[in-house]
């Protein structure tokens, strides 16, 4: 059998790119993370509500309740890693080996019953990761939304603030966790504000993440309503002052120096950075005119 020849007049076939090249490899769709969505809301929201729970409406499961969160934080992180949206920072490895290193000291430097050390662990540890997740779940829209939350909801806050601070130790709204005893002792005859937390250092909390949003709504003018705008500040003062808490001011005093230095970086938010710290001097002059706060 002859071998056919070409010759230079024989047409040649013409392959197209494609199929001389590599399959390309499947595009992968991005995880569908609703589901961690709405359990961050959750989680969120169980924080609010957590202290009103144990203090006034199932008093009873005051313990029990203490772990609320607990069980939604491992299920985001369960489905987080299976969605591979689990965070790849490089503080996580730090987080763990930290905590084991903390948790070998803590059992050899002292008698304490494993389930306390076990309890310490988790309280320390097991949440930090939360912080790295959080940008891998909520973008700028979803955490907008978050603050607009907060901030309506500090305005009912604020109001329950002022009254437990009014009330006398024995009042119902200042009872403790469990129904029984009183909060923290602030002094003249007044208690450490709490609000729906469990403790003071819940309001803390709550108010330095509400000054926050507080301090984005005037940098930028649109991301909240303006009645809601006017009314944060207000509230934020209420809250700080009346928690009696030092950790409430000096957090809140760190968000005025990070508003002041963006203002230095970016120009745009200059003058409106001018307006809040002017606003906070004013108010930080005349609060002691009211009587509350004296």
């Amino acid at each position: 059998m002859s071998t056919p020849i070409l010759s230079a007049d024989a047409p040649t076939a013409v392959f197209p790119r494609a199929a001389m090249s590599p399959p390309a490899a499947p595009v992968r769709p991005p995880a569908d993370i609703r589901i961690l969505k709405w359990m961050l809301f959750g989680y969120l929201a169980l924080w609010v509500g957590e202290g009103a729970l144990r203090k006034w409406i199932v008093p009873g499961l005051a313990t029990p309740l203490l772990i609320v969160r607990d069980p939604v934080l491992l299920l985001m992180y369960a489905v987080a890693a299976q969605k591979g949206v689990f965070p790849r920072s490089a503080f996580i490895p730090w987080i763990g080996g930290i905590s084991v290193v903390a948790l070998i000291f803590s059992l050899v430097g002292n008698r304490t019953p494993l389930v306390v050390q076990a309890f310490g662990y988790r309280a320390d540890y097991m949440h930090l990761p939360l912080i790295f997740l959080i940008p891998n779940i909520f973008d700028r829209d979803d955490l907008v939304r978050v603050g607009k939350w907060l901030l309506i909801i500090a305005v009912p806050m604020s109001f329950l603030v002022l009254l437990q601070f009014r009330a006398g130790p024995g009042a119902r709204v200042n009872v403790g966790v469990g129904g029984e005893g009183t909060m923290l002792d602030a002094g003249y005859g007044h208690i450490r504000a709490s609000g729906t937390f469990s403790f003071t250092n819940g309001l803390t909390e709550f108010s330095t993440i509400t000054s926050a949003f507080c301090l984005y709504g005037w940098l930028e003018t649109k991301a909240f309503p303006r009645l809601l705008r006017w009314a944060a500040p207000v509230t934020v003062v209420l809250m700080v002052l009346l928690s009696a808490s030092r950790g409430a001011v000096g957090m809140v005093s760190i968000g005025l120096m990070a508003v002041l230095v963006i203002s230095l970086l970016e120009r745009r938010y200059f003058t409106s950075a001018m307006k809040i710290l002017g606003v906070c001097a004013f108010r930080a002059l005349t609060v002691g005119s009211f009587a509350v706060f004296r």
